[in-house]
């Protein structure tokens, strides 16, 4: 089976730096930015979302080229909701592009201009244009806070978080950019209060451009194209050209538990890759790391990436670690190959009305032998292949009704927490009289100890020139348990989700909802406070 996986993953890279074509003229890239986000979700905004289709694959560009960060799972006609490729990481304020077909453009007949009037020289003085300097600095900070109650019992999580950037500073190729995050949690078990925070610094990194296409950073930085690797404290240097890229990083992981700088935690790696169109937007990379523990070996790995786009039609995503060192208990450590972790995703889209998409993905923990040193008999003996498997098809019924079917399985190979989901989406947008949009959500859902059914009906829609909306939004759950005594049990949500932009670079949102199960009434609150610069 390992030769099997190890044979079927070299084949499948070998294929994938095949020359993906895609031609760069018949594109179009329409701007967007994150405005919040969940565990599960990426919430976006974009100028407009009529030529972006349900399953595309968003961008992220980071030294001229395009890189995959997203997969677009539902809309509405501002804004999108999209699912994390795995191993990238989000902030509100992010900017994030989609790729576009450019529409056809007819060809109209323009009538002869009429004959311009000579005008008469004026004697007055033009007074010289000032040039606005751009401000240099840009950021989003927001605040966030969630809470619920039950039955007397508090409880509360707030969030803080502060991203900025300054790019080319006054003309010196120098750039700056940050982004950390405060997390404070309060638990209140009926009165005995427990609040405990946490502060996260997951980028203050400096880039210096020596030439147009070659970039030294120093400081704690996360390395856009090894995003596997998170963030770390040190020195990368990368070259970006007309072909490809490559680079160099070294320096060290974050401490586990403060998350501060620690030096026991020494890694350095390099990575390369070549690019297939013009545009950036489609490469294939590899790159591999090399992680320490007091100079012992802690992880030693291969990093495969592809994206690409076959046709106007097809898109591409794929990425892949495969671990290059093993350990076993009783010490004796050495080169072997065990793949820990393969994504694959495609979308195709048949007409501007109907696309589909699919992904699979195989999983295994990930080991670091020293730092796991004392867990390393259980590690090894608890080490299961995770498989995933998604598929989803879109359909526009009119211009104004959209219907999306999803199905997801999960299976393990020692056949523990198994899961799968089928779901149904239909959505209404300018509904005729009452204007707004409107989502009906229905899904089907088992794992190994119980099956729910879930019902999901929202509206929204927005007021004052589009600066407040109103979403109000039911849910009911049923749940049926499996070889237990436990009684099936309902249980209903309803609630108002609201965002306000106060300024253009001022937002407010409030959520509250109120959920019954068994008798036990909850209340949910939450607040989102974000300004950006």
């Amino acid at each position: 089976m390992k030769k099997l996986i190890l044979l079927l993953f070299l084949f499948f890279g070998w294929v994938l730096t095949g020359k993906a074509q895609q031609s760069s003229a018949v594109m179009d890239s329409i701007q967007g930015k994150v405005t919040f986000l969940t565990s599960d979700n990426i919430y976006l905004n974009f100028d407009q979302t009529d030529r972006i289709q349900v399953g595309d694959t968003l961008y992220r560009v980071q030294n001229q080229s395009k890189i995959a960060v997203l997969v677009l799972y539902r809309k509405s006609s501002v804004s999108v909701i999209a699912k994390p490729i795995p191993g990238n990481t989000f902030k509100v304020g992010d900017p994030i592009l989609a790729l576009v077909p450019k529409p056809i453009e007819k060809k109209e007949e323009k009538p002869s201009p009429a004959p311009t009037p000579v005008p008469r020289k004026s004697t007055a003085k033009v007074a010289p244009k000032v040039e606005k300097k751009e401000e240099t600095l840009r950021g989003t900070v927001a605040v966030n806070n969630y809470s619920s109650l039950t039955e007397g019992d508090f409880s509360s999580r707030s969030v803080a978080r502060i991203s900025a950037h300054a790019d080319d500073i006054n003309g010196s190729g120098l750039s700056f950019r940050t982004y950390a995050r405060y997390r404070q949690n309060r638990i209140d078990r009926n009165a005995q209060q427990d609040v405990f925070g946490k502060f996260f610094l997951y980028e203050f990194a400096l880039d210096y451009n020596v030439e147009d296409q070659f970039t030294i950073t120093a400081g704690r930085f996360i390395n856009r194209n090894m995003v596997s690797v998170g963030a770390m404290d040190g020195l990368k240097l990368e070259k970006n050209g007309r072909i490809g890229f490559g680079g160099v990083v070294a320096g060290f992981r974050p401490d586990p538990v403060s998350f501060g700088l620690n030096t026991d935690l020494l890694q350095f790696g390099a990575y390369a890759g070549l690019y297939h169109n013009k545009s950036h937007s489609a490469f294939t990379s590899v790159g591999f790391m090399e992680q320490t523990n007091k100079r012992l070996t802690d992880r030693r790995y291969l990093y495969m990436q592809h994206q690409s786009n076959l046709s106007e039609k097809v898109s591409l995503f794929a990425s892949s670690e495969m671990d290059l060192y093993q350990k076993d208990s009783s010490g004796l450590g050495g080169m072997s190959t065990r793949l820990s972790n393969l994504f694959l995703t495609a979308n195709y889209r048949f007409s501007s009305a109907f696309n589909v998409s699919a992904s699979y993905d195989v999983r295994r923990n990930f080991i670091l032998y020293e730092s796991f040193a004392e867990e390393l008999d259980r590690l090894l003996r608890d080490d299961p292949y995770r498989t995933g498997l998604r598929l989803r098809a879109n359909y526009r019924l009119s211009k104004y009704v959209r219907w999306g079917v999803a199905m997801s399985r999960r299976l393990q190979s020692d056949k523990k927490n198994e899961y799968s989901q089928i779901s149904s989406t239909l959505q209404f947008t300018k509904i005729p009289g009452i204007q707004g949009n409107l989502m009906l959500m229905g899904s089907l859902n088992k794992n190994a100890f119980l099956s729910y059914q879930s019902f999901l009906v929202r509206y929204s829609k927005d007021f004052w020139k589009g600066r407040i909306t109103l979403a109000p939004y039911g849910r009911y759950l049923n749940y049926s348990y499996f070889n237990t005594e436990t009684p099936d049990t309902w249980q209903v949500y309803a609630g108002m989700d609201t965002n306000l932009d106060i300024t253009n670079r001022l937002s407010l949102r409030l959520l509250y909802d109120y959920s019954t199960r068994n008798s036990t009434i909850t209340h949910r609150f939450n607040i989102n406070l974000t300004q950006r610069f």
